[in-house]
């Protein structure tokens, strides 16, 4: 039999990212911008002007004879109408994809009435598709909500998992003071690195891996999803990098509570420990505190962190329907949640991690090389811990774990409605 060499050519799920609307357009745009790796930008609308604005390398306006080269006009029919209009065009571009991202924002007429559409195309396809949308603010009136939420029903039910971001939680979150230009930009950041999360997880490569096969286990035919990231840095840092990962403060009203699938992805020091992995797993076992439940976790080393902790969690499989309040871990100490997805200020001592696309697409050059690409400033002097147990010293591959209902769950949350 031949032997042939597996190249990056060759290797690695395919994933598209599919801009819907306006609100989908300008989302896509701010993902182009702050770099996201392996991954391909389409961008579709009615609106031939603002399509025109789009900094994707594929560009399609759908519906040219439903709408004229305009907008939809809040009449999510016409959007629906727009992508049948242009479906074999959608095809073209979808057929082979692994994974299919569509963004949009809930309430207008293309992005409402085509991101269904969408979904059902690239489904049919084979892909896993994955839908990451906003709901409006509720200054935009009671018809735009109405709009967006009918829309978000029949979202659901095309998409394998959804991850929904509602945009007026940024008043809760980042106050009134902020500007209308930098309210919508926060929720473009929110839209990037949920879908960054997601996607980091499958392109880069770890010790303990998780793949595409993993995601798409947590994900395929799974409904409502969260996902939440969280960083720590120095003591207790596993633990408080879980928790703020559990938290996620955007997404108030959902919780990994009730959840049949978690998959948990960490990047740390090359000193992180098996006993870090254990506390890691527990903690997330009692805010899950569901029966039978699938846990696949990866790890992967940076040697550029010092003392640090990044961790994604995607939860899935909700199966009912709870109010519930949240607390925090049970620890003396108070862990404050401040989830990545949110841009905002932390304490003293916690490193900013890294976020452009030249840092990290340094992720997938070996350590070896990839230091001679650093500056000084950005190496880290990594800390010899002989003494502690490291996780390197461990032949592990992914696995599952059963998550029982044997101890009761530390949080009680409301989940999604």
């Amino acid at each position: 039999m031949a032997i042939s060499l597996v190249t990056d050519a060759t290797y690695g799920a395919k994933i598209k990212v599919i801009g819907v609307g306006g609100a989908g357009g300008n989302a896509i745009n701010n993902m182009i911008e702050k770099g996201l790796d392996s991954v391909d930008f389409i961008a579709l609308n009615t609106d031939i002007q603002d399509l025109e604005r789009s900094k994707a390398e594929i560009k399609i306006q759908i519906g040219r004879n439903t709408t004229l080269g305009l907008g939809a006009g809040m009449d999510e029919s016409k959007g629906a109408k727009a992508v049948e209009e242009s479906r074999e065009e959608i095809e073209q571009v979808v057929r082979g994809c692994d994974m299919v991202f569509i963004t949009a924002g809930m309430g207008g007429g293309t992005g409402t009435g085509g991101a269904p559409a969408v979904a059902r195309i690239a489904k049919a396809t084979g892909a896993l598709v994955v839908g990451i949308v906003t709901k409006p603010f509720d200054f935009e009136g009671e018809d735009r909500l109405r709009i967006a939420d009918e829309g978000l029903k029949r979202f659901k039910q095309e998409v394998d998992s959804c991850i929904v971001i509602p945009n007026e939680r940024l008043l809760s979150v980042f106050g009134e003071e902020v500007t209308l230009d930098n309210s919508f930009r926060k929720v473009d950041d929110v839209l990037y690195n949920a879908t960054r999360g997601i996607s980091d997880i499958i392109t880069k490569k770890g010790k303990v891996n998780v793949d595409f096969a993993d995601v798409k286990t947590i994900m395929r035919d799974m409904g409502d999803a969260l996902m939440g990231i969280g960083y720590a840095k120095g003591e207790n840092k596993a633990l408080r990098a879980t928790q703020e990962a559990i938290d996620n403060p955007l997404l108030e009203g959902v919780s990994i509570a009730g959840s049949k699938s978690i998959l948990l992805n960490i990047i740390a020091d090359p000193n992180f420990r098996i006993s870090d992995l254990k506390s890691m797993t527990e903690l997330i076992k009692q805010a899950a505190g569901c029966n039978y439940g699938k846990l696949i976790w990866g790890v992967v080393s940076d040697d550029r962190l010092e003392d640090e902790v990044i961790v994604t969690i995607i939860a899935t499989g909700f199966t009912t329907v709870q109010a519930k309040q949240s607390n925090t871990y049970p620890e003396k100490e108070e862990v404050k949640s401040k989830n990545l997805l949110l841009d905002v200020e932390r304490e003293t001592n916690i490193v900013k991690i890294p976020s452009t696309q030249q840092e990290l697409q340094n992720y997938d050059i070996p350590a070896v090389r990839r230091n001679k690409l650093l500056s000084d400033e950005d190496l880290h002097k990594i800390r010899s811990r002989n003494e502690e147990m490291d996780i390197e010293d461990f032949d592990f591959n992914s696995d599952e774990f059963k998550i029982s209902n044997d101890d009761k769950p530390a949080f009680l949350r409301r989940q999604m409605d």
